[in-house]
């Protein structure tokens, strides 16, 4: 089922809702960031809209992202985009991928940069008015599986607006850019 920019998946023990806080909030749109105290109200209005508390859900998978305006095309950035050790680095149409294991199905975090223009041209995605005419580059870090490990804690809802936590995730974002010269 698909709903609100959420695809939802139902059993007798639970519900599960995939997708984009960030898309959601910015009604479709992930190029402008979804800001730390945004999330609180992102996840109010989700209670209210589904009945069902976003703040105790469980939190499998976090994509934290930003977009960087560039002064040329993204194509002639990626020369310097090279291997990472530990990582198996692919290519698929005009994203490059970074996994942390050579299985796919082992993969627990994953670096993504791409032309966000051409993604969002071909996903019929508006262009927010300040970043028309501007080459976007984005810079997506996926933590896919594992997620208590990974971060030192169970994080459900609520754990995403805690500054500590919110911090926790720039930082890993930030510090994740090693492929880029």
């Amino acid at each position: 089922m698909w709903l609100h920019g959420f695809t939802i998946k139902m059993s007798k023990k639970r519900i599960i809702f995939e997708g984009s806080l960030a898309k959601y909030w910015n009604q479709g749109n992930n190029i402008e960031p979804l800001a730390m105290e945004d999330v609180w109200d992102v996840l109010n209005e989700l209670t209210e809209k589904f009945g069902v508390s976003f703040f105790a859900a469980k939190v499998t998978r976090l994509d934290i992202a930003g977009i960087v305006v560039t002064d040329h095309a993204f194509h002639n950035y990626t020369r310097c985009l090279g291997a990472k050790s530990n990582c198996r680095r692919w290519w698929v149409d005009t994203t490059l991928y970074y996994d942390n294991s050579e299985d796919p199905k082992d993969t627990t975090k994953q670096l993504i940069v791409y032309d966000k223009h051409k993604e969002a041209e071909y996903k019929g995605m508006q262009i927010p008015e300040p970043f028309v005419g501007k080459n976007l580059f984005r810079y997506e870090l996926r933590i896919k599986k594992d997620l208590k490990n990974q971060l030192q804690k169970d994080v459900i809802g609520k754990t995403l607006y805690q500054p500590y936590f919110f911090r926790q995730l720039v930082t890993m974002w930030m510090t994740s850019s090693s492929p880029l010269c």
